[in-house]
């Protein structure tokens, strides 16, 4: 018997493929690539999408305001941080639509060249992740400059070029920009997760367990 999330995952990249076939799906999510922001779009739309990057959440208002893309996948907020300020803002002053919404299990990993902690005198991530991750880098990496970035996996890439240098991000983005994993879940609360929307110029089909968000 197949697991029932598995059965999910094939007939996701299914839809997903069959779509591509007749009108690929232009999505926008915060880039560039290895953040959680694409780890959610390909959960939602799966690999066959074509898939259009942004650096800051606003440029992903932006793709999808304009045209350039029909849908955008931005996070709006996190079980240990709350809301995303960037998202609440740009949703209050925007006509943009939530059509759909996902749950992200979000497990941070330290990526950096270096080979021990005592080697690292920089750390690079999202002020989000950051936070999500403030009691291990004041208990482990005390000494460490924080320098903020536009998203984790911008951070990895700072962290290939600066020697003495670590980012905070997805294990996806260490793969991509092939940075190892020297520790794996060091965010505060094991059980962090992230609540992703998709963004659209028109709301989605009625389906009679519909939610809706208040901001203000």
């Amino acid at each position: 018997r197949f697991p029932r999330e598995a059965i999910r995952v094939v007939f996701r990249e299914v839809m997903s493929a069959c779509l591509s076939l007749e009108q690929p799906q232009r999505v926008a999510f915060l880039g560039p690539e290895g953040t959680f922001s694409q780890m959610a779009a390909h959960k939602l739309f799966g690999l066959a999408a074509r898939y259009h990057e942004e650096t800051t959440i606003e440029g992903v208002f932006d793709a999808v305001r304009s045209g350039t893309a029909a849908c955008g996948v931005v996070p709006v907020e996190n079980s240990t941080e709350g809301s995303v300020t960037f998202t609440a803002d740009a949703l209050i002053e925007s006509e943009l639509r939530i059509r759909q919404e996902l749950v992200l299990e979000v497990a941070h990993c330290l990526l950096t060249r270096a080979t021990t902690l005592s080697a690292i005198t920089r750390v690079y991530s999202h002020p989000q992740a950051l936070a999500q991750c403030r009691a291990w880098l004041a208990q482990s990496l005390p000494n460490a400059q924080i320098i903020q970035t536009t998203s984790t996996a911008a951070a990895t890439r700072e962290a290939i070029a600066d020697d003495g240098a670590a980012a905070i991000g997805s294990s996806l983005a260490g793969e991509i920009h092939g940075v190892p994993v020297l520790r794996e879940k060091i965010q505060d609360r094991p059980e962090n997760a992230t609540r992703f929307v998709v963004i659209a110029t028109e709301d989605a089909p009625r389906t009679g367990i519909d939610k809706t968000s208040l901001a203000f």
